[in-house]
């Protein structure tokens, strides 16, 4: 079932929260129901995850800062999430954290491997309900060569908070990694990936949709997401790049 909004006058197919009337009492609820025929169906399925796009660097740097960043429209239910993939010609790097104005972000997971270099992901998220631009910052314990920010919004989630545990996993010898998180009913998942090596090699994924995939400088990364997923435990969700071999992968999930 389609919901729909009023805009200008005009009713028009909408995500946004259209308003449903309970018990006498208009509301915007987190999960709505509309009365069909005497029966009360579903027309909102949760969480709902948009891809916003992707920011990059190639200086080398212990931070790196992405001022007026474009992070989605504003909205009292907005969660900001980072993923980020960063690369260091050196061993032992890892992402210390982020900021979003100022603000720490929330670590949701984060990795890393150093077979030689350094490739390392993280998830960050932080509630912002104005504006549609921020100032972003990655930090690391140091230089790393390159950085990638794929930006995302959640909105009508339950809870800002990534449900159950988070999952991150790396591997210095292989091209393809799995991370099975628990799925509730209309969660949302967001994935991210960097190898090492293999070049311009394109990533496919199982188990959520790609919503980004390029060489920044001298790594591979990719990112994909998913909404309105049915409640299943130990869902498989792989990443791969047939040429890599070395990789990481990150993934939370939202309610």
């Amino acid at each position: 079932m389609t919901a729909y909004a009023k805009v200008g006058g005009i009713w028009k197919p909408s995500v946004a929260k259209p308003w449903v009337r309970v018990g006498g009492v208009w509301k915007q609820p987190n999960k709505g129901y509309v009365k069909v025929a005497g029966v009360w169906q579903k027309f909102l399925g949760g969480a709902v995850v948009t891809y916003i796009g992707r920011l990059t660097s190639v200086t080398s740097a212990s931070s790196h800062t992405f001022n007026g960043a474009a992070i989605g429209p504003a909205a009292a239910d907005r969660l900001v999430v980072m993923v980020v993939t960063a690369r260091s010609g050196s061993s032992g790097r890892l992402i210390n954290g982020a900021t979003m104005n100022a603000t720490a972000a929330v670590a949701v997971c984060k990795t890393n491997v150093s077979p030689a270099i350094s490739i390392a992901a993280g998830i960050f998220s932080l509630p912002i309900t104005t504006g549609t631009t921020a100032n972003l910052v990655t930090n690391y314990n140091g230089n790393m060569s390159n950085v990638a920010v794929d930006v995302y919004n959640i909105n009508e989630m339950s809870s800002s908070t990534a449900t159950a545990a988070p999952t991150a996993i790396s591997s210095a010898s292989v091209s393809s990694l799995t991370v099975n998180p628990d799925i509730p009913s209309d969660g949302v998942i967001i994935g991210g990936s960097i190898s090492g090596s293999g070049g311009a090699s394109a990533y496919t994924w199982t188990g959520a949709n790609e919503d980004a995939d390029s060489l920044v400088d001298s790594a591979e990364r990719s990112v994909a997401s998913q909404s309105a997923l049915a409640a299943q435990s130990g869902r498989p969700i792989t990443a791969a790049q047939a040429a890599a071999s070395a990789q990481v992968l990150v993934a939370a999930v939202w309610q």
